[in-house]
């Protein structure tokens, strides 16, 4: 293929470069971008950039830039392999490979462990980090709640201080020591590669930002966190203390930046019956049930993905467990952290929880919802959360035990309903195939990646119905849309995944349908309830031009259902859409690995870590926000 192109820059929040392709009329390129292997998104030849010379002499057509922003940027504590292609070929651009190095840990001043209790809260932390407080050999800031999070903060600095610079939404030069912005600072305005050719090689300054600054700050921030301990451990009269805890965060930034800075981590997930914690969360928050539901359904669902990716370094506990089995809780704790001495729980346990506790005793928080739930949120509560509660063994509340899967059982319940995944963690592990994690990598090929939503890249495929859209999504704003895809240039059998979050309440609106059409072919039915990926089998007729429609019959006026000033006609927040070429032998074999009927278990494998009550790990049911 007549390919021309150049690849100027790749970091971690931006790809951009130009393309041409002189056998298609206007010259317009698809793009690819994989990390470490794996395909990230799509974007094309869209921007102006005019005076472009090509080997002919020719002057390339003016839209020939591409952009692709990674939202979020790619994590700043990991290394990343990143590679520019042309999407049907498969064809690099030139200077189209990148590695982006992992920060090095920066030389230690100290031999601190930091143990981690991370969880959604209302968990019991707070009397974990009482008990750790009165241990000898560990040293807490103890002041209630146990709320200091040094790593946290530092983290976050981390994150912020070595991301790319970016003068429109952070630090710009003129303006960082103005008056008005003195109590905020933002990335490095000059980690600009636009800058590194102030240095020959360019390298030099490329190697400055990305390996030099990380390094030193890692240094710096784990030396400030060992001397803050160090001082709480002299005054406590802990001098000989090498170990440290504090409530961690769901965060990724904060749980890698722990590793990065300390090297050896204990962290201890705690997770809790979702019911009695959404009990717990509305009398101790005063949240109402609504709200109750949507913080918790996005905190169980970063959980779940946690758990599910234990390592060697963290330890899985039940809430139950914990209050009802204090003695052998405890002691695999302390064998987890590696402490000569067991933790002592009982006195400290009953004084800590009638300050901070909000159902009488330890017992009474244990199935409390039983009492406190009215049977239309037990119902909400089955259908938000029920792959988290399957999956850890907390039975349903409207039968006694959850249903066996039947053997051979099909994901399709209805004739003409297509196949669905629900749920953020379920979601998330499908885009975790296209991240590298579990992906088989051997019959499914995702080629066009678009996301959508402000200045994302599939915003110009939108036609008809849609609102206007927002940060990583857009609203559909009619009982029917469309949008225009790209036609597919590779035979082969194809398939189609929309990506979105369906309009739903919990207890008003309960599911919307789906109805998906390619080309005016309709293919079928989704009854979602939840944040879903919907697999579209695309025919063979849709091959040239893809014309896609999805038409929502239920979608209502969030003022008609929930009250406020907002009259849009919402059904479904469309955030990706996937296109996949998929071996036609292992067409039913993919299907049900990656999208298992209801009830059923996760494929063998997955490791959950190290797990001091039964259960796994996959996912938890969620609504949208």
């Amino acid at each position: 293929m007549p390919l021309h192109g150049y690849v100027d820059r790749i970091s971690r929040s931006l790809v951009l470069g130009w393309a041409v392709n002189t056998d298609h009329r206007g010259g317009q390129v698809w793009v690819s971008v994989h990390v470490n292997g794996v395909h990230r998104g799509t974007c094309f030849t869209q921007h102006r950039r005019p005076g472009v010379p090509l080997p002919s002499g020719a002057t390339a057509p003016e839209n020939c830039e591409f952009r692709f922003e990674f939202d979020p940027p790619l994590s700043a504590f990991d290394e990343h392999h990143v590679e520019v292609s042309e999407i049907w070929s498969g064809e690099a651009l030139p200077n189209g490979k990148r590695f982006l190095p992992r920060p090095l840990p920066g030389e230690r001043k100290d031999d601190w462990t930091p143990v981690i209790l991370t969880s959604t809260g209302r968990t019991a932390t707070t009397v974990l980090m009482h008990e750790f407080a009165r241990h000898p050999d560990m040293v807490v800031a103890d002041r209630y709640p146990y709320e200091i999070k040094q790593i946290a903060y530092y983290s976050a600095a981390f994150r912020t201080l070595v991301a790319d610079a970016d003068r429109e939404r952070s630090t710009h030069p003129d303006l960082m020591l103005a008056p008005e912005t003195r109590q905020f600072i933002g990335s490095n305005p000059y980690n600009d590669p636009g800058l590194f050719t102030m240095a020959t090689p360019e390298k030099l300054l490329q190697d400055h930002y990305e390996l030099t600054v990380p390094s030193a700050y890692a240094g710096l921030f784990s030396d400030l966190i060992g001397k803050f301990y160090a001082t709480l451990a002299r005054s406590q009269g802990k001098a000989k203390a090498s170990i440290f805890c504090e409530k961690g965060d769901i965060d990724e930034a904060a749980r890698r930046g722990a590793r990065l800075f300390f090297g050896t981590v204990r962290e201890i997930v705690l997770f809790r019956d979702p019911r009695d914690l959404l009990c717990s969360a509305m009398a101790f928050w005063h949240l109402p049930a609504e709200e109750a539901l949507t913080v918790l359904r996005s905190g169980l669902s970063r959980l779940a993905q946690i758990i599910r990716h234990a390592g060697a370094d963290t330890l899985v506990m039940r809430y139950e467990d914990l209050l009802l089995d204090p003695a052998a809780s405890r002691l695999a704790i302390a064998n987890f952290i590696g402490l000569d001495q067991p933790l002592l729980a009982a006195e400290a346990t009953g004084a800590l929880f009638d300050k901070h506790g909000t159902a009488g005793n330890p017992a009474a928080s244990i199935g409390r919802w039983k009492r406190d739930l009215a049977p239309e949120l037990i119902a909400a509560c089955d259908a938000a959360f029920g792959s988290f509660m399957r999956d850890f063994n907390y039975p349903p509340g409207n039968t006694a035990r959850w249903p066996a899967p039947g053997v051979g059982a099909s994901p399709v319940r209805n004739a003409g309903d297509l196949i669905v995944a629900e749920g953020r963690p379920a979601v998330a592990a499908f885009l975790a195939d296209f991240a590298g994690e579990g992906e088989d990598g051997q019959t499914s090929t995702p080629l066009l990646a678009l996301t959508f939503g402000r200045d994302q890249s599939g915003t110009f495929c939108l036609r008809q119905g849609w609102s206007v859209p927002e940060d990583g999504y857009v609203w559909s704003a009619a009982n029917e849309t469309s949008l225009s895809l790209p036609a597919i240039r590779q035979s082969g059998a194809w398939r189609l995944y929309i990506v979105g979050d369906p309009f739903t309440r919990a207890m008003t609106l309960p599911v919307q349908r789906v109805i998906v059409a390619l080309n005016g072919l309709e293919l079928g039915t989704a009854s979602v309830r939840d944040s879903c990926v919907i697999e579209v089998p695309v025919p063979t007729a849709a091959a040239q031009v893809v014309s896609l429609t999805l038409r929502l019959p239920d979608a209502a006026r969030p003022a008609d259902v929930e009250g406020g000033d907002d009259t849009r006609k919402l059904g479904f927040a469309l955030r990706r859409i996937i296109l996949c070429r998929v071996a036609a032998r292992d067409l039913a074999a993919t299907q049900s690995a990656r999208f298992a009927p209801a009830g059923e278990n996760p494929p063998a494998g997955e490791n959950p870590g190290n797990m001091a009550a039964s259960g796994t790990s996959l996912s938890a049911g969620n609504h949208p926000a």
